[in-house]
């Protein structure tokens, strides 16, 4: 008979291990809705800053942007993954929906558990469609941002111009701020964006399915500079029955599961390895323009 302490001991472990097998691998199957973990590994992220992991960007197969993304904490319980893009060199402006973007940031607050607590989205470039040429020819400076309150996300876009250029009479919109609908974020819930992918993504299983609402931050913008306030479309995600060799050829051979993503014209993988839960690879079709972004 083992003492009363190593009887203590065993029947904690087993708890504890019992506990991460059904947060980890059969709460996703029983509920099949719920979006994988972005929860932040306490034990990996000791610092106040983790390094930079840095991605190229491919614009229809050519490389047109460097990305850097980051985990940052910024307070108790609270963390900031942020990414940054600049054209490469030689490379002025990047057409993205119909913007010519000249800088780009996003980032996601979130907390330990991977609740999302906020977003902020920045973009600065010029318009990129002949009917809006004749009338703006001075940078637009957009942001999107929100908080999260009680698991409610409303966040407002905002456009303003460094100076307006009228060849024809237009509506004011030197500086204009719009709500954009609220919708609901579950605990671990979070939002897609295209361009900004995760460092990891926890508990994926195979056949898993959700729904995330997506901000594409060129798109809405232009959207509120037409008068139309538009609700975030909800994206459907399936993790592919399979595992898969990652495509892309790397000193080994790596093994990942395959997120896809589809819905309102809307289509997009991202591979993650099955060891290290990384995101290896991330892309995206915008309208007909298809961007990849690979982890150094």
């Amino acid at each position: 008979m083992p003492s009363r302490w190593l009887t203590i001991v065993i029947v904690v472990v087993w708890f504890a291990t019992t506990g991460k097998l059904v947060v980890d691998d059969l709460l996703p199957r029983l509920l099949p809705d719920t979006p994988p973990s972005l929860a932040i590994e306490l034990t990996e992220e000791p610092k106040m800053e983790r390094p930079s992991v840095f991605w190229n960007v491919l614009q229809d197969g050519k490389r047109v942007m460097r990305a850097k993304t980051q985990v940052k904490r910024i307070g108790r319980d609270e963390y900031e993954l942020s990414a940054i893009y600049d054209p490469t060199e030689g490379k002025k402006d990047i057409a993205i929906s119909g913007l010519l973007i000249r800088k780009m940031s996003s980032s996601y607050r979130i907390n330990a558990a991977g609740d999302l607590l906020g977003v902020k989205m920045e973009v600065v470039g010029k318009p990129n469609l002949a009917d809006w040429l004749k009338m703006v020819q001075e940078n637009i400076n957009v942001s999107i941002a929100g908080e999260v309150i009680e698991g409610k996300l409303a966040p407002h876009v905002t456009v303003s111009l460094s100076d307006v250029e009228r060849k024809r009479q237009v509506p004011e919109i030197k500086k204009r701020i719009e709500m954009l609908p609220e919708i609901k974020v579950p605990r671990g819930g979070t939002v897609l964006s295209p361009l900004h992918p995760a460092n990891r993504v926890r508990n994926l299983v195979k056949g898993q399915t959700w729904t995330v609402p997506m901000y594409e931050p060129v798109s809405d913008s232009l959207g509120v500079l037409r008068g139309i306030n538009t609700v975030p479309p909800l994206i459907r995600a399936k993790v592919r029955g399979q595992i898969e060799a990652f495509p892309l050829n790397r000193n080994k051979a790596e093994e990942c599961l395959v997120v896809d993503y589809s819905g309102e014209g809307f289509s997009g993988t991202t591979w993650v390895s099955t060891t290290t839960s990384l995101v290896l690879m991330q892309e995206a079709v915008l309208g007909k323009t298809r961007w990849t972004m690979i982890r150094d």
